[in-house]
């Protein structure tokens, strides 16, 4: 999953009381607390109890925590003792006044609090990796703390091979490897491993995203790393011409739906595939996983040769479709005719 962002709260000095810029605070933070929505009229109901029992002299052992409803009893006593100080010198509260004193106390806070969540998010961090003259691969250091980011922008060819070795110092650091115009991650490093390695199917600027964990980002916690990032081989042939034509809205020559396990202890099923076909026989295809992910199988002459899998892979025939087995778990089911079409 991208990592989590928090919006920015900048509120200046023309805010009127402490008391009115924590509340505010308060109801940015109440819109997501551990990836629940929780309502703001909540936020605003412990404000008004709490405002009530400071304004009226009740026991503070009901707020001691910073949270709305302190905010509102500390707020309460300022009014409290604005009053006693008008009695004192012979000009009487009211009660429309102090009523009204709150009301607009809360308007403001709701003010404030719709100028913080407009803010614009954290700044992410961005590098753009090139390559020395006779070298193919960069390395670089960097370091991210809670719920920033650092994406690392690759110019590759489709038929390209990308490799990505990653040394954190926090194991709750990771990477995803994101193709250019996609939607989601062709790898992604919490469930692959700190390495990847595989020929790239797109041409264009591709993303590495070193992020951490909901759980590491929440508590604020800091991870240093080492990244290699490397481009070798050269790009792929142009596709096949003419009468090999393109699947309207695709960039695929044909789809289907192939037999497929992709989740331990999960029953075979099917899995929504694409091929796209290359001259010399290259194909690659492109398979949706039951999880949302993807797998990409390269062949070679027709047949399988890798995967963009950080595990082993194993082909076996039957009749004119390669089982194709990866790791101890993923099984795909590919029809020659579907690879090289007919």
């Amino acid at each position: 999953m991208p990592p989590v962002r928090r919006a920015i709260v900048r509120v200046d000095r023309s805010s009127p009381t402490d008391a009115t810029r924590g509340v505010a605070s308060l109801t940015h933070k109440s819109h997501h607390r551990d990836d629940k929505v929780y309502p703001e009229s909540q936020v605003y109901a412990d404000f008004e109890r709490g405002y009530r029992d400071g304004l009226y002299n009740h026991s503070c052992e009901n707020h001691s925590r910073p949270d709305a409803s302190w905010y509102g009893y500390r707020s309460g006593v300022d009014q409290h003792e604005q009053q006693s100080s008008c009695r004192r010198n012979g000009h009487p509260g009211n009660q429309s006044s102090s009523e009204y004193s709150m009301t607009s106390r809360i308007l403001t806070a709701l003010a404030t609090a719709a100028l913080a969540l407009a803010q614009p998010a954290m700044a992410q961090q961005q590098t753009v990796v090139s390559f020395a003259k006779g070298t193919s691969a960069q390395t670089l250091k960097g370091s991210i703390k809670g719920d920033q980011d650092h994406s690392y922008i690759v110019d590759a060819r489709a038929g390209q091979t990308l490799t990505v070795d990653f040394k954190p110092s926090n194991a709750s650091a990771y990477f995803n490897v994101i193709a250019p115009g996609a939607d989601s991650a062709m790898f992604i490093g919490s469930s692959g491993g700190n390495r990847f390695s595989g020929p790239l199917t797109t041409s264009g600027r591709h993303t590495v995203q070193v992020y951490l964990m909901r759980n590491a980002a929440r508590r604020g916690e800091v991870a240093n790393y080492t990244i290699t990032i490397g481009v070798t081989g050269a790009a792929a042939a142009a596709p096949r011409p003419g009468k090999d034509a393109l699947v309207p809205g695709t960039n695929y020559n044909a789809t289907a739906e192939i037999p497929c396990i992709t989740s331990e202890g999960a029953a075979r099923t099917r899995c929504k595939a694409g091929v796209m076909r290359m001259a010399g026989g290259e194909a690659t295809v492109e398979i949706q996983t039951a999880n949302g992910g993807q797998r990409h199988i390269y062949f070679k002459d027709g047949r399988p040769d890798t995967s963009d899998a950080n595990a082993p892979m194993q082909t076996t025939r039957q009749g004119d479709t390669s089982i194709i087995r990866i790791g101890t778990v993923e099984v795909y089911e590919i029809p020659d005719a579907f690879v090289v079409g007919g």
